[in-house]
């Protein structure tokens, strides 16, 4: 919270959550990787929450560290990010993608990244106790951080979570640029 710099607590999100869950409005929300700080337990209390809360559609994105944003200052300042790679940053030369692997700092961390971006799509598919099995026993450290099998994987659980209305939505801003939510 502290580093996103968001005021929302765990209890305002649960309690937002079941409001809108009793009006019958489908709950989706987002996830980022890789924020300075991250650690395996933090990934677990998350992972926690999503399985609680009984979160089945979940957007994945990787911290990707822009030219003179607060964050990349931080992350500087606390030492997740070195001098080098800070200047790097600052000259667009350590540009990553929102939506695999943001930037590469560190390609060990980043394949622990995905592992963990693979285990957390896997929640929308496999029972509860599966997921947090595979996360207590590090077993989704087996996991590949294919790029093909990601995006196949992030595919599959978004239209499982969001349906193939969702693919209707995605063309029709690909290709007119335009939100067309009727036929």
């Amino acid at each position: 919270q502290s580093v996103l710099k968001r005021k929302d607590s765990n209890e305002q999100m649960i309690n937002a959550i079941t409001c809108l869950r009793s009006a019958g409005v489908h709950i989706s929300l987002d996830h980022i990787f890789n924020l300075p700080g991250e650690t395996k337990e933090s990934l677990g209390q998350s992972l926690r929450f999503y399985i609680d809360q009984r979160v089945r559609t979940l957007s994945i994105f990787f911290l990707n560290y822009y030219p003179g944003a607060e964050i990349t200052n931080y992350a500087c300042s606390h030492g997740y990010i070195s001098n080098d790679q800070f200047n790097k940053i600052n000259r667009n030369e350590l540009v990553g993608e929102q939506s695999y692997g943001g930037s590469i700092i560190n390609t060990t961390a980043t394949k622990a990244q995905i592992q963990y971006a693979i285990l957390f799509r896997l929640h929308t598919w496999l029972p509860d106790w599966i997921v947090w099995f595979l996360y207590k026993k590090n077993i989704f450290r087996l996991f590949p951080s294919n790029r093909i099998i990601y995006y196949g994987l992030s595919l599959v659980c978004e239209l499982r979570g969001r349906g193939f209305r969702y693919l209707k939505i995605i063309r029709n801003l690909s290709f007119t640029g335009r939100l067309k939510l009727r036929s």
